[in-house]
C-alpha cells in the first residue's frame, strides 16, 4: 500500500467537540452557614425521617423547602456565580426574569436518588453543606453513555467514560456546582455513617 511521506502529512489536533460545562466553587462562608442550618436540619431529620420527597417514587431522599428564613443560604456570591454562568453559556444577564426553587436534602447511608435531570430550567445547584470522604457526591452521566457502551474496549474504559463516579469532579463539601439543566445525575448510597447535607436549587429563566 502506497504510503505519504511524513513530511507532507500535518500535525494532528485534539479537539473536545460540544464539552459540558460545569461550574465548581468555593463558598467563603461555609463555615457560617454549616454552624447555623446543618445541626438544626439534622434535629428536624431525627424526628421527622419519613419525610420524603413527594415526588420520590424510584428513589429514597428525605427533603425539606427553603421556604423560611431559618434555612436562607441564597447570597452574593451565589448570585454572582449563577449570573455569570448563565452568561456564558447563554449571554444572559436579566435577574428580573428569573425565578429560583431551591430545598435541602438530608441522606443517611440508605438514601439515594435515581438518575434524573431538571428540566424545564436552565441551570441547577448543589451546594455540599456536609459531606465526608466516604459520602459521595452527586454523581453525572455522560449524555453518549448509550453509544459509549457499544464500543468494544474494557470495562473500565467504559466505566470512565460514561459518568463521574466515584469522585472525578473532586467535589468538596463547601463546593457549589453549577450544571445546565438537562445534565442526567444521580445520587448513590453513602458509605459514611454520618448524614451527607446539600442544598439545591434550580433556576430558570423567563
Amino acid at each position: 500500500m502506497f504510503q505519504y511521506p511524513s513530511e507532507l502529512m500535518t500535525v494532528p489536533r485534539l479537539e473536545f467537540l460540544f464539552p459540558t460545562p460545569v461550574v465548581i466553587a468555593t463558598i467563603k462562608n461555609h463555615e457560617e452557614y454549616k454552624n447555623r442550618i446543618v445541626p438544626s436540619l439534622i434535629d428536624k431529620f431525627k424526628s421527622n425521617p419519613d419525610l420524603t420527597a413527594p415526588w420520590s417514587e424510584l428513589c429514597y431522599t428525605w427533603q425539606v423547602p427553603c421556604d423560611d428564613n431559618q434555612y436562607h443560604i441564597w447570597d452574593e456570591q451565589f448570585n454572582e456565580l449563577v449570573f455569570d454562568f448563565l452568561n456564558y453559556l447563554y449571554g444572559f444577564t436579566n435577574q428580573e426574569k428569573v425565578s429560583i426553587d431551591s430545598w435541602l436534602n438530608v441522606h443517611d447511608q440508605n438514601m439515594y436518588q435515581e438518575a434524573h435531570e431538571h428540566l424545564p430550567s436552565t441551570i441547577s445547584g448543589i451546594y455540599y453543606l456536609q459531606l465526608d470522604e466516604g459520602s459521595f457526591p452527586a454523581t453525572f452521566l455522560n449524555p453518549l453513555r448509550n453509544e459509549v457502551g457499544l464500543i468494544d474496549a474494557p470495562s473500565r474504559a467504559k466505566e470512565l467514560a460514561q459518568h463521574t463516579f466515584p469522585n472525578t469532579l473532586d467535589i468538596k463539601e463547601g463546593n457549589l456546582i453549577l450544571f445546565p439543566s438537562h445534565l442526567t445525575h444521580l445520587v448513590r448510597r453513602s458509605e459514611s455513617t454520618n448524614l451527607r447535607v446539600s442544598y439545591s436549587f434550580n433556576v430558570r429563566t423567563h
